[in-house]
C-alpha cells in the first residue's frame, strides 16, 4: 500500500512480438508467421457479435507435378461471446483478406498487410 502523499517508482515492460505470438499461439507458432487479434462488432449498434466467424484468406504459391500455381489459402476463426478472435500462423509476405459473418450479418472484405514483426 502506498500512502496518498508518497511517491513510488513502478517499472512496466511490454513483451516483444515474438513472445506475444508464442504465448498466444503456442510453441507451434512459426517465427515467420503473423498473429491477428481483433474484435467483431455490429456496425450499427457497436456491440460485440456473438457466434460470428472470421474468414481469412491469402494467396500462396504451390509447387506440384503440374508446375507452379497460385492458390488461395483460407482459414476460419471462431469469435468468442465477447466478439474477440485470434488467428495464428498468418503469412507476413502476403496481404490477408478478412471477412466476418454471423447469422443475419456480414462484413465487407478488409484487406490487411501483416507486419514483418509478426503482430
Amino acid at each position: 500500500t502506498i500512502a496518498g502523499d508518497s511517491v513510488a517508482r513502478i517499472d512496466v515492460a511490454t513483451p516483444g512480438a515474438g513472445r506475444v505470438r508464442a504465448v498466444t499461439c503456442g510453441a507451434t507458432a512459426a517465427d515467420s508467421s503473423a498473429l491477428l487479434v481483433g474484435v467483431v462488432r455490429d456496425a450499427e449498434r457497436g456491440v460485440a457479435v456473438s457466434g460470428a466467424e472470421v474468414v481469412l484468406s491469402w494467396p500462396e504459391l504451390a509447387v506440384g507435378a503440374g508446375g507452379v500455381r497460385l492458390d488461395r489459402r483460407t482459414t476460419t476463426v471462431p469469435v468468442s461471446a465477447a466478439g474477440r478472435f485470434v488467428a495464428c500462423g498468418l503469412p507476413t509476405d502476403a496481404d490477408v483478406t478478412a471477412r466476418a459473418h454471423a447469422p443475419g450479418l456480414a462484413s465487407g472484405a478488409v484487406d490487411l498487410t501483416p507486419a514483418p514483426a509478426g503482430v
